[in-house]
């Protein structure tokens, strides 16, 4: 009895980890506005660290280097926020996004806390193929 305890504990332990981490590490995305999502690690808990460009028409702080990304995925739910401040750029701003990591897409919806106000909308994200 007692191994079998163990046992289930030590697979449902297992199978938790391997849960959190439906998101992928060194992943890059893409959205529909142009911007880039660039994911380096995803531990064993879901926390997530990257970069984000920006590249959306119409929104300041864009381009390289980007701006240091910090999130957090559980099973398929995600989500993630960057501070608009790299030391380059200070936009005054913070935008969080929360999805669903449908595996080769993300629907996302978004707010942006900023010093002009607030403004919320939505991104599509595609899972980018690897270049070397």
């Amino acid at each position: 009895m007692r191994r079998s305890v163990i046992a289930f504990v030590l697979l449902a332990a297992t199978s938790v980890s391997a849960f959190a981490q439906s998101l992928p590490s060194w992943s890059i995305w893409t959205n529909q506005r142009g911007s880039i999502m660039k994911i380096f690690n995803v531990g064993p808990q879901g926390d997530f660290t990257g970069v984000y460009i920006n590249n959306a028409p119409g929104f300041s702080c864009q381009g390289p280097p980007g701006f240091a990304l910090t999130g957090h995925a559980s099973g398929t739910k995600v989500t993630f926020t960057v501070v608009w401040n790299n030391g380059w750029q200070n936009c005054n701003s913070k935008t969080v996004w929360s999805g669903v990591d449908q595996g080769n897409l993300m629907p996302t919806q978004w707010i942006l806390i900023g010093t002009g106000g607030t403004m919320r909308g939505s991104d599509l994200f595609t899972l980018q193929p690897w270049h070397f």
